[in-house]
Order: structure tokens, then C-alpha cells, then sequence
């Protein structure tokens, strides 16, 4: 007369039947159904909570929100469940901690939880009923970055010979604490009649980090001034101003130097060399300036040209300086670039360890000139290529970075610079559409194989990677760099180990980018290269990969915050034509990339990398016939994953598959960049 009611019931109605039976007499008689009553609900159970990603910008002093989904089995409403807030070390929470008195849904970054990573968790509560279910944990979201902040200009003494005539340099440190890029900032130069600044005066068109002193200056003391101006964020800083000179002397006298009477002379013929042919058709100035040795081979234009119309196209025009400078500069002017581009001429200077190589075209003489005065002949535009020692104050940055993050100095810093002055107008040529060649000699006495990168020291104190290879020439080692920009330069010894890839497939891929600044891991000293990697965490590898430095971050995708530690990268990306994001106006930076989307990304950086990315409709078709599953790569895709295949780049699986919609794993992606980075000889 009783039942117990099972998981079988669940949702159902229930009735009762009843046939009587007699003892005696006719013993059976007809069975009678009771009312259906019902349904049936489940067993009391307590209530749950399912986590959604954490949402709001984090940024110290910025409100972040936690967000959940509330269910209960029967029916129970919520009451006031309870709300707590992490801080950790990683993503992988690593030293988690509760932070004390966050208890509501939403919560204000603060000061202490700069660099750290943050969850969310929530314990479901019921009005009635089994009230408190378990309590479920966001995914960490981090790291936190400082709260918006202008940014700030150090500045550093000015060098440069205090005599009308000569030019001056300015030189200071950009930091931003939000890691903003630096935009365009401002230069003034004043003038003034004594060393603490009496009647300071702004010099009025004297607007670039160079400026040659003019006879107005003569007797006067000049100050430097930047402004420095972010490319996003805050974008404008305080004014920095350097110290004051001493007194603006003369113009120099023709045939005298500004060094001690021991010093070099100036005016001497020099040599060039003309696809290794020696011709004279230059001069060598050399003098001291704040205690280091400068020396300027200005070209003879009008006789090296006659010369050069004679050179067949791919000429190697040489500088070559041994007397060990601290600053060389190769002096020539617009046209004799122009007349170099024309030919496709490379143009070289060399010192004793240092062998700069610029392509002619690359200057872009052209948009120079526009950018000075389009109404002046390139004759007029004078065009300077330096190889510096670094400054004491550099090296020092340089050393700290070092060690700071353990990492070894094989050679001192070296600076490389082009600029194009006609007056006061001064331009300076930072970035280039191809990859330039620099080789540094590795000191006597290192060994070669302790050489793991070059690397550019950025404007924060930072380091970031540039391809970099070892090189034998004339029986002596040098590193090789590769860069898309100008700056300052040293080669590190960095080499990295990941526990969990030491019986990997992909160890050797997998170090390789770690010693070279490509990818940290993921903490505690993992790779973690069988986990599936973001879009986002991709295209960062392959902007670290090439030593891209991005310039333009206009907004372009939604849901790519400023303050996302990823923010940069996919903006110098993007400005690179690496991706595009999808038609929705969304980059989707943490959803998992796909085979054929890294293909895509792939085939845009082989290009920059001067890899054959040429493909005719022939070749597509016979690379991806090789697979199974071709006839499942979408079209955007066919023609970036035929130039991958072709390049060696991509391989399908033990199944004859290329799987391009399947996930790819972070091992995966350093072996790709790895294979990229040496096909095209940059490492």
C-alpha cells in the first residue's frame, strides 16, 4: 500500500490500483484506479551556480564584474548567495589569496593588484530547501595593469660640439607605466645667457632631437626640451628639460678640430670602396666630442656619382672606419641615395666589429623630401648613417635589464641611427620595409654557441627579440641581426628549459623560443605544448618572432581592451597586415585558433620575413591534393595553406589530413615560427 518513489518517476504522475480479493466465494473482483496525482519533482538538492568570464577593464582604480548563472532542481529561489574575489601570481593561481572584504558581485582593482591575476567565485544560496550548493571559481583574468597614467620623459645631458655650426643632440628615456608606445613627442631648444637659464628663450623653429647652433647662439647656453606624448592612452606627459650647456663658443676655424692638439686632424682623404674597388672620393674628419672619438667620411658626391653611373645594379658601397671610433658616421646627400636606389645599391659602414648594411631604397629618399620641403632638390637634403658606441648611461640600462631577468650581455650595446637634415629640418629614418643586416663580432675569447640572440633595447629599459644568427666571416665570429627598425642593440645569453617539454616531441622548438624571448611559458617554468592556443597568444608569438614594433594602434577591434597584456601585439599585427580580425568588428582574442587561421597568419609573415609567397592556381591545387580532407579547408584559407605546405611550413598527420578546422596546440605553434624564422635565414 506504500511506494517509494525513484529517479524513474522523475517528472511523472502517479495512481494507485486496487483489486479486492475475496477469501472465500468469487475471490477476485474488479480493479479500481484512485485520481492521478502529480508530477513527480526531484529529490531535495542543493542549488548551483555556473561562472562566466569575468568582465571589465583590467586596470588599476577599474570595477570589475562577476557573473553566474543560479539554478536549483526544485524549484528553490536564490537567496543571497556569497561572493568572494581572488588575487594571484598567474593564471594558473599560483599563491592565491582571498581579498579581504571583496564580497559583492562586482570589485575595484587596487593598487595591490597590480600584476596580479584575478577569479571570481561564487557559493549558491537558497531561500528554501538544501540552501548552500558548492562553490564554483571564475577563469583568472590578468594581469592587472597601473591605472592610466601620462607618460614621463628622463632626460640626459646634451651632446655635441659647443660651436656654431656644429649640432646638437638631445637625448632621453620614454617610460609609460600602461606600456603605451611612444607617439609623437614634442622638442623644443632654448637659448639663454647663463648656466642657470637667465632669459630663457624658445629657439623658434628648432623643433627635432637634433639642432645645429646658429650664429645667434654664439655665447649663449642651450637647453633641450621634450614633451612625451603617448600613442594611446594618456597621451601627453610633463616637459622635461635637460641641463644647460656650457657656453656656445665661435664657429670652428676651417682645418681645426675641437680635440686636444694630440688628436686627429681633420679634412684627410678617405677611402670607399665600390663593390670592394677602392676610389677616393671622400674625406675623414675626426674629433672628440664629450670624450669619445667621432669620425665623419663625408662622400664627394659629384665624383663618386660619375664613378657609380658606371656600376652595374646591385653595387656594395662600402665605409670602412678603423681607428676605433666611438661614433663613425658615412655623410652623402639625397641624390647620391637616389641615384643608389635607382641601382638597388646597399650601402655599408664598417668598423673594426660592426658591419651596418642599409639598402638605398629603404631610406625612401623620396618621402623624406616631401616631409622636409618637396620644393627642395635632394642635393640639399644631407643624409647621415651612424654606428655608435652606447652611451655610459645606456650600458648601465642595458646591464640592469640583464640582470634583472638573468639573462647574459655577450657584446656592449651599439646604436644605429639615419637621419636627413636640410637646416634645422631634421628627419629621422627609424623604420624600414624590409629587414636590414646588421653584424656584431662576438668578443674574443666567448664562445660562439653562448650566443643565444640579439636583442632591442627598448625605450622602457626592456628587452624585446630580433632575428639572430652566428656567422663565420674572414674566420671570425659575428652575430647577425636583423631588424625592420633602427635603435640600439646588444646580443644576449638566455637559455631556457621548459620541465614539462624535456621528453616532448617539440623540446628543441619549444626552448629555442623561449632562450629567444619569443614565448615565457606559461609559469613555474612549463610550456604547457599540448595545450590549444589562442588567436591571441598566436599572433603575439609571431610579432615577437619578427621584432615587429607597431606605431599606429587605432581602435579597430571591440574586444581588444587597452588594457588586455596582449593589446599591443595584435594592434603591430594588424598594422602589418598579419590578421584582420573577423567581419563582426571583433578579433575574438581568446577563442582557439584554428590550423587554417594560423596558416593565414603564417603566409602574411613569411612575406615580411622576404619568404616566396607566390603561389599560381597550378601549385594550390597540387599542395593541397596531397591531403585527405583538402576539400574541407575554406577558401579564404587555400591559397595561405598551399604557401605554407609548399614552404615546409605545414605538414599534415600520420592520416594524410591537414585538419585545418582542428585546434592547434602551443607546441605546434613554436615549431611552425621556429621552421618560419630559419627558412628564411633569419636565425
Amino acid at each position: 500500500e506504500s511506494y517509494v518513489l525513484t529517479g524513474a518517476e522523475l517528472g511523472k504522475y502517479i495512481a494507485f490500483e486496487v483489486t479486492p480479493v475475496a477469501l472465500t466465494g468469487t475471490t477476485q473482483g474488479t480493479a479500481a484506479l484512485l485520481g492521478w496525482i502529480g508530477y513527480v519533482s526531484p529529490a531535495e538538492a542543493a542549488p548551483t551556480a555556473t561562472v562566466q568570464p569575468i568582465t571589465g577593464i583590467l586596470q588599476v582604480g577599474e570595477t570589475l564584474t562577476g557573473h553566474y548563472t543560479y539554478y536549483d532542481v526544485n524549484n528553490d529561489s536564490q537567496g543571497t548567495s556569497i561572493y568572494k574575489w581572488y588575487r594571484a601570481d598567474d593564471s594558473s593561481s599560483l599563491n592565491k589569496a582571498e581579498i579581504a572584504g571583496a564580497t559583492g558581485i562586482t570589485y575595484i582593482l587596487a593598487s595591490a593588484d597590480l600584476g596580479k591575476y584575478i577569479s571570481f567565485e561564487v557559493t549558491p544560496v537558497a531561500l528554501t530547501g538544501t540552501t548552500q550548493g558548492t562553490a564554483v571559481l571564475s577563469a583568472w583574468a590578468g594581469a592587472v595593469v597601473p591605472a592610466e597614467t601620462a607618460p614621463t620623459a628622463t632626460v640626459q645631458a646634451i651632446t655635441g660640439t659647443l660651436k656654431v655650426g656644429e649640432t646638437l643632440t638631445g637625448h632621453y628615456a620614454y617610460s609609460d607605466a600602461n606600456g603605451d608606445l611612444e607617439g609623437t613627442s614634442t622638442f623644443k631648444w632654448y637659448r639663454s645667457d647663463d648656466g642657470a637659464g637667465l632669459n630663457k628663450a624658445e629657439i623658434a623653429g628648432a623643433n627635432a632631437k637634433t639642432y645645429v647652433l646658429a650664429s645667434a647662439d654664439e655665447g649663449k647656453y642651450i637647453s633641450f626640451e621634450v614633451t612625451p606624448v603617448a600613442a594611446t592612452g594618456t597621451a601627453q606627459g610633463t616637459a622635461a628639460l635637460s641641463p644647460v650647456t656650457a657656453v656656445v663658443g665661435p664657429k670652428q676655424a676651417q682645418g681645426t678640430t675641437t680635440s686636444s692638439p694630440t688628436a686627429d686632424t681633420s679634412d684627410k682623404k678617405a677611402e670607399v670602396l665600390i663593390n670592394n674597388t677602392k676610389v677616393n672620393f671622400a674625406s675623414s674628419e675626426v674629433k672628440e666630442e664629450n670624450g669619445r672619438k667621432k669620425t665623419i667620411i663625408t662622400l664627394d658626391d659629384e665624383k663618386f656619382n660619375v664613378q657609380f653611373s658606371k656600376e652595374k645594379d646591385g653595387s656594395i658601397i662600402t665605409i670602412p672606419v678603423s681607428n676605433n671610433s666611438d661614433i663613425v658616421i658615412g655623410q652623402l646627400n639625397g641624390q647620391t641615395v637616389k641615384n643608389m636606389e635607382d641601382k638597388k645599391a646597399v650601402i655599408e659602414i664598417k668598423t673594426e666589429d660592426v658591419t651596418y648594411s642599409i639598402p638605398a631604397e629603404d631610406i625612401n629618399i623620396d618621402s623624406i623630401s616631401e616631409k622636409i620641403d618637396n620644393k627642395i632638390q635632394l642635393k640639399d637634403i644631407t643624409v647621415n648613417i651612424s654606428v655608435s658606441k652606447s652611451s655610459k648611461e645606456t650600458e648601465a640600462i642595458a646591464e640592469n635589464s640583464s640582470r634583472k631577468n638573468n639573462y647574459q650581455l655577450v657584446v656592449k650595446p651599439v646604436d644605429f641611427e639615419i637621419t636627413c637634415k636640410n637646416g634645422n629640418n631634421i628627419i629621422d629614418v627609424s623604420k624600414f620595409n624590409s629587414y636590414v643586416e646588421r653584424t656584431v663580432a662576438i668578443p674574443a675569447g666567448v664562445d660562439p654557441s653562448r650566443v643565444t640572440t640579439g636583442v632591442v633595447l627598448n625605450k622602457d629599459g626592456t628587452f624585446s627579440h630580433v632575428p639572430t644568427m652566428v656567422k663565420v666571416i674572414d674566420g671570425k665570429y659575428y652575430a647577425k641581426i636583423s631588424s625592420l627598425t633602427n635603435s640600439t642593440y646588444t646580443v644576449i645569453w638566455n637559455p631556457v628549459t621548459f620541465k614539462d617539454a624535456e621528453k616532448h616531441w617539440s623540446k628543441s622548438y619549444v626552448n629555442d623560443a623561449g632562450s629567444r624571448l619569443i614565448d615565457n611559458g606559461t609559469g613555474n617554468g612549463n610550456f604547457a605544448p599540448d595545450k590549444a592556443i589562442t588567436r591571441a597568444e598566436f599572433a603575439s608569438m609571431i610579432v615577437k618572432a619578427l621584432g615587429l614594433t607597431g606605431t599606429n594602434f587605432t581602435a579597430k577591434f571591440s574586444d581588444v581592451q587597452k588594457s588586455d597584456s596582449y593589446y599591443s601585439y595584435i594592434y603591430t599585427a594588424y598594422e602589418y597586415g598579419i590578421l584582420a580580425g573577423y567581419s563582426n568588428g571583433k578579433f575574438g582574442p581568446q577563442d582557439l585558433i584554428t590550423r587554417e587561421q594560423a596558416m593565414t597568419m603564417l603566409a602574411k609573415a613569411m612575406d615580411i620575413a622576404g619568404m616566396d609567397v607566390k603561389v599560381t592556381d597550378a601549385d594550390i591545387s597540387n599542395q593541397l591534393e596531397l591531403f585527405k580532407d583538402s576539400e574541407s579547408i575554406s577558401i579564404y584559407a587555400r591559397q595561405t595553406a598551399a604557401i605554407c605546405v609548399k614552404n615546409g611550413i605545414f605538414d599534415g598527420d600520420t592520416k594524410g589530413r591537414l585538419t585545418p578546422k582542428d585546434s592547434f596546440t602551443r607546441a605546434e605553434s613554436a615549431t611552425v615560427i621556429i621552421k618560419l624564422l630559419k627558412k628564411a635565414e633569419l636565425i
